[in-house]
């Protein structure tokens, strides 16, 4: 059980105030991500007209999704209370497995405590070390996470962790360009397909991710009901990232259907319930994650909705009950939390903290999405030279996710320097000027 945890949790690494809020003066902005300009939608690829996609419950039975949450409590409960790193790191992975399904910051900061246990014990079992250092890396805290992994003699069984690793603090370059090609599941594994279609999403390549998040199911061949779950979820979230509501709704429910209280899943049924004018049923939703997970990502969310049904009362509440819970968990996990905090901060008008927020997060990681992130502070803030060469590095790394294309809508036109030259940047199109 040890084992499969740690392997599952590898594969997942790859989300009283008393000061005035501002209003919500940007309605989108705690969506996702922030969504292309409708003229600049991709063409919805053709696997998404497949009958087995997403595989259902019926075509690829798994373990009953109830039943494997209670298992998990179970689990948790039998298990032994000992101080000793192979104990720890049982209670540590039952817990983020628990986490990683329903959501619970509970759990996660009490996985997060017996990783800090293991840390500090002398003794080396290296599935505790792993373990561990996947916490650290969850969290970014990702110098204890390479200490972590130094400590492990199996150089082979760190090196996907320290992979993702460096990918999150850089843009590391994309594997060469990919496209699948049937039986394409032949010598794949299902990581390899995940990366492979996460490449794919940041080339803003929709097609392409589609066609390896749909093979991924084929391969997967465990009964555990949560991989397949989150494969399904993402990709929904690369459907809504990609403006793509309606299409993405079939998968966020696929996956509840196979794993009920998927927060991940809920969380993001919601965003798309709510720009499709669904209202009534994304607000039982957020409601329920709410209590669920108590994170502010979706009180802000539940907001947003209220703010669009003329709710004025009760989106200032759940604004409120946010930034208190922001502000909580930006004392706790700062390195976690700023990235989704900055979106809420520019939502209520507070650009000081939202452009604090952004630095830290790109001091930390410095991906594709660091860079785009602190492009839409600096822009927010009038300061378009700035964000436009913010951008340059994303293009010159061969990267076009689709929070890039929405930044240069916004943008119009603007010159950067991309590999020497001299280049406009305009509604996602690149030339090169004589």
């Amino acid at each position: 059980m040890r084992q499969r945890c740690i392997g599952f949790c590898l594969v997942l690494l790859v989300s009283a105030c008393s000061t005035q809020l501002g209003t919500l003066n940007n309605p989108v902005a705690l969506d996702s991500t922030l969504a292309p300009a409708a003229e600049m939608l991709p063409i919805l690829p053709m696997v998404l007209a497949l009958p087995n996609y997403p595989l259902s419950v019926q075509d690829r039975p798994t373990t009953d999704g109830a039943a494997y949450l209670k298992q998990l409590d179970a689990r948790l409960e039998t298990l032994p209370k000992q101080d000793t790193p192979r104990s720890l790191a049982a209670r540590t992975g039952v817990l983020f497995q628990r986490y990683q399904a329903l959501g619970s910051m509970a759990d996660l900061d009490r996985a997060y405590g017996l990783a800090v246990q293991i840390n500090a014990s002398s003794e080396l079992d290296a599935d505790a070390l792993l373990l561990a250092a996947t916490i650290y890396s969850y969290i970014h805290e990702f110098d204890t996470a390479l200490a972590l992994l130094d400590r492990l003699n199996d150089v082979n069984s760190s090196s996907a962790l320290r992979l993702e690793i460096a990918n999150a603090r850089g843009l590391t370059p994309l594997a060469a360009r990919s496209i699948p090609n049937a039986p394409l599941t032949t010598g794949k594994e299902y990581a390899e397909l995940v990366k492979l279609a996460n490449d794919c999403v940041d080339r803003g390549e929709l097609a392409c991710a589609s066609d390896y998040f749909h093979q991924a199911q084929f391969v997967y061949t465990d009964v555990a009901p949560m991989p397949l779950a989150w494969l399904h979820t993402q990709q929904g979230i690369a459907l809504l990232r990609f403006n793509q509501p309606e299409q993405a709704i079939r998968f966020f429910r696929s996956a509840l259907t196979r794993l009920p209280g998927y927060s991940l899943a809920l969380s993001h049924l919601a965003q798309c319930l709510v720009r499709v004018g669904q209202f009534d049923e994304a607000r039982e939703i957020y409601i329920k994650v709410i209590e669920q997970t108590q994170n502010p990502d979706d009180m802000a969310g539940l907001a947003i909705l209220e703010n669009k049904q003329g709710n004025t009362a009760a989106a200032q509440k759940w604004l409120i009950r946010a930034k208190i819970r922001y502000g909580e968990r930006l004392k706790a996990f700062p390195a976690t939390y700023a990235q989704h905090a900055v979106k809420f901060y520019l939502l209520i008008a507070e650009s000081a903290e939202a452009e604090r927020l952004a630095q830290l997060n790109f001091d930390l990681r410095k991906d594709a999405i660091a860079y785009i992130t602190l492009a839409e502070v600096r822009f927010a803030a009038g300061n378009k030279k700035a964000a436009c060469e913010l951008l340059a590095p994303v293009i010159a790394s061969g990267r076009r996710p689709p929070e890039l294309i929405a930044l240069e809508n916004k943008l119009g036109q603007c010159r950067v320097v991309v590999d020497g030259l001299d280049t406009p940047i305009h509604r996602g199109r690149r030339a090169i000027i004589p």
